[in-house]
């Protein structure tokens, strides 16, 4: 099936254009998403080996998403000149990034009236730049230095009892993979779709090969504090209720992991000219999903003061300008909404990271990469029918916690397969090189070899 001279590409969803990743040549590359779905076996399956239709996207996430992307890019102009960005141009963010984001959804919002949902949420996000941006300032600004934003992170899986963190040096994991080749040279992981059809007589050009394990992210920022060489993760973060959110930080594993990653890409990989820098935390920026529009005046032509009425401090500011009064009156106000209702509108939480935290890290995922192996195998070694697949991949309650799950439409009514709408997963895949381009096919540890 595979010629000895014959090179591969790694083409990863998300990281479809990183020149880094495909220098790796035939690799097996695992989210912080993937790692997620193995909380729960029948989503992980669904998600990356069945590849029936999703539901239709929730709008929260959305929102979530949508402001991640301004922030993402208010954050780059941040970074280029090392100065703020005005609250003008981050309501011309809002409405070319985000609203062109939305737009490009529209078929995937789970809303009765998508445009007015889209509205919404344009008008919901410019309300919540300008807070964000004097709040980024203040709290951020003044003491860290941009260093990246949405910096692609990637490292091996280290084999359990094989790895040094001192250098980063230990055998590589590697897993059996069991790919097919379609009419075109593509190499595909093998999935249950491939089963149920003809695709390109999968039967005779199926092969098992020995694929090396990386575990790769996108960092939200990194930044220095400004008067050390201090590094820190930033991860933005939206939610209805932060204060509530906020309680799960010291569970946080995603960010964690990140720092290890980091970690290697400074001693070994592709940031080493940040090697005399020390990674000591992370970062969540948070911001609230739901701020609330002007306050209108009384009857006597003046806004509402009683404490029980608070709105963030720059929201009453908006109501005072709109309706031409004049802000001196309003100073006490003002400052008694940014001690007490400003705080429930954006939070910044940290936490420090330590050597034995990144070393964890490792290990979990030498421990995600097993499990994925072994799931990955187990579904196609054995016959497949709705029986082994209450064995192979149960149900774990993780829904509990996160209750959009995209495939809850088979799995609530316990679906049959042959009922499922199966399609290709295109998660990863390997393309041939058909220019003269070299590729690296070893891994960074410069210990493996593809064995063809």
């Amino acid at each position: 099936m595979t010629d000895k001279n014959e090179q591969y590409t790694t083409v990863l969803e998300r990281y479809e254009d990183d020149p880094r990743l495909n220098k790796l040549g035939l690799a097996y590359f695992f989210t912080n998403s993937e790692k997620i779905q193995l909380g729960c076996k029948r989503l992980w399956a669904y998600s990356n080996m069945i590849g029936g239709d999703k539901q239709k996207t929730a709008k929260a996430l959305l929102y979530g998403i949508a402001w991640h992307l301004v922030c993402e890019h208010a954050l780059n102009e941040i970074k280029q000149t090392d100065t703020m960005i005005t609250v003008e141009r981050g309501i011309e963010l809002i409405n070319t990034v985000a609203k062109r984001f939305l737009l490009d959804e529209q078929m995937n919002i789970d809303a009765f009236d998508v445009f007015e949902f889209i509205d919404d949420c344009i008008a919901r996000l410019e309300r919540a730049i300008v807070g964000w941006i004097p709040h980024w300032a203040n709290n951020m600004h003044n003491e860290f230095e941009i260093i990246s934003v949405e910096q692609t992170l990637c490292a091996p899986v280290y084999s359990w009892g094989n790895f040094e963190i001192d250098n980063f040096t230990g055998r590589q994991f590697v897993g059996k993979v069991q790919v097919y080749k379609d009419s075109k040279g593509y190499m595909w992981p093998l999935n249950i779709y491939a089963f149920s059809t003809d695709f390109h007589d999968i039967k005779n050009e199926n092969k098992t090969l020995d694929i090396p394990f990386y575990r790769v992210g996108k960092a939200d920022v990194i930044v220095r504090r400004r008067n050390t060489k201090s590094l820190y993760i930033v991860d933005h973060k939206t939610s209805a209720s932060p204060n509530g959110y906020a309680r799960k930080f010291e569970y946080e594993q995603q960010l964690a992991s990140y720092c290890a990653l980091l970690q290697y890409e400074i001693k070994r990989g592709e940031l080493q000219h940040l090697k005399d820098h020390k990674i000591v935390g992370i970062v969540w920026d948070m911001a609230h999903s739901k701020v609330p529009t002007p306050p209108k005046p009384l009857k006597n032509g003046t806004l509402s003061i009683a404490k029980s009425r608070l709105s963030p401090s720059w929201i009453f500011e908006q109501a005072i300008e709109i309706n031409g009064l004049d802000r001196s009156a309003y100073i006490d106000h003002i400052e008694h909404c940014k001690q007490h209702a400003d705080p429930s509108y954006f939070k910044i939480l940290h936490k420090s990271i330590s050597t034995t935290d990144i070393e964890r890290s490792f290990y979990e995922d030498y421990a995600t990469a097993y499990k994925i192996n072994d799931l990955r195998s187990d579904l196609l070694s054995m016959k497949l029918n709705d029986n082994t697949f209450q064995i192979i991949a149960p149900r774990y309650p993780i829904c509990q916690e996160y209750q959009n799950c995209s495939f809850s439409h088979y799995c609530q009514p316990n679906t049959p397969l042959s009922n499922i709408d199966q399609k290709k997963v295109t998660k990863i895949y390997w393309k041939p090189l058909t220019d003269n381009t070299s590729c690296d096919n070893l891994s960074r540890d410069n210990n493996f070899k593809l064995p063809f």
